[in-house]
């Protein structure tokens, strides 16, 4: 039988549909539209049919939580963050880790192999004030158009390192980040902008993650969520690996842990 999972997010909503019996991941998705009527073409696109589904377990900020049923078989509300420990420990091998779930906001939880977790917390910053911030100073919050921009941008027309205030430094790297946007050249561009806003916002999320894991004796942090998306995001993240001596991993189907999750999730509630 198939479980799925659907993760109801602002505008869209992502699903994932998993063999109970053999583990096998049909190819997840971001759909729009009517729930219902999407979710039914996603089966039929995968060779499924209602019928092949035990349960539809639904999560995110707009998950419909009255739900009794969808397409027939039985739905239910489950824990976002069980979700997302779920999903991320799926898709990776480690047997513990703090994740990083990077949406709008960023929450980090502490994660065993099986999908047990405890809250740590999280921080505001994720990829709302990616747009927000793009939108205010680059008149756009469309993703795709930021990455566009970001791939010919240049840090060191925007950011502080530490090689332009110390650069022997005894312990820091010379291209380690010292003050985000504390030198704005003047023939910085929209580009430049646009990668210095990704690298604002992921070097913040990136050393909440190594706080977060040294105060649990962490070694592995797992990156998902839809924010992780930008291609970008491996070489940012990685300067703080580099700097910190952590292990960051970011799986291939990032974007769709929580709904990956959320079809393993067995709790329901």
């Amino acid at each position: 039988m198939i479980a799925v999972g659907v993760d109801f997010g602002i505008s869209s909503f992502k699903t994932a549909a998993i063999d109970l019996e053999s583990g096998f991941l049909r190819p997840p998705a971001v759909l729009g539209g009517g729930a219902e009527g999407a979710l039914s073409e996603y089966l039929s696109g995968n060779a499924l049919s209602p019928g092949q589904i035990s349960r539809v377990n639904i999560t995110g900020i707009r998950a419909p939580k009255g739900v009794k049923t969808f397409l027939g078989a039985p739905a239910f509300y489950v824990s976002e963050f069980e979700s997302n420990a779920r999903g991320a420990m799926y898709l990776s091998d480690f047997e513990e880790a703090v994740v990083a779930c990077v949406g709008s906001g960023t929450s980090l939880l502490k994660c065993g192999r099986n999908g047990e977790f405890t809250h740590l917390g999280g921080t505001g910053v994720g990829g709302a004030a990616i747009a927000g911030l793009s939108r205010l100073m680059l008149g756009t919050d469309d993703f795709n158009e930021i990455a566009r921009l970001a791939a010919k941008g240049d840090l060191s027309k925007i950011d502080l390192t530490i090689g332009d205030l110390a650069p022997e430094h005894e312990s820091l790297r010379k291209d380690v980040t010292a003050a985000n946007f504390g030198k704005i050249a003047e023939n910085a561009g929209k580009p430049d902008v646009a990668l210095a806003v990704l690298n604002l916002v992921f070097q913040t999320v990136g050393m909440m993650c190594v706080f977060a894991a040294r105060s649990v004796g962490a070694e592995n942090i797992t990156l998902i969520g839809g924010a992780t998306d930008f291609p970008q995001a491996p070489e940012l993240f990685y300067g703080v690996k580099r700097l910190c001596g952590l292990n960051f991993y970011m799986p291939e189907k990032a974007r769709f842990a929580t709904a990956i999750g959320a079809a393993l999730c067995e709790r329901v509630r």
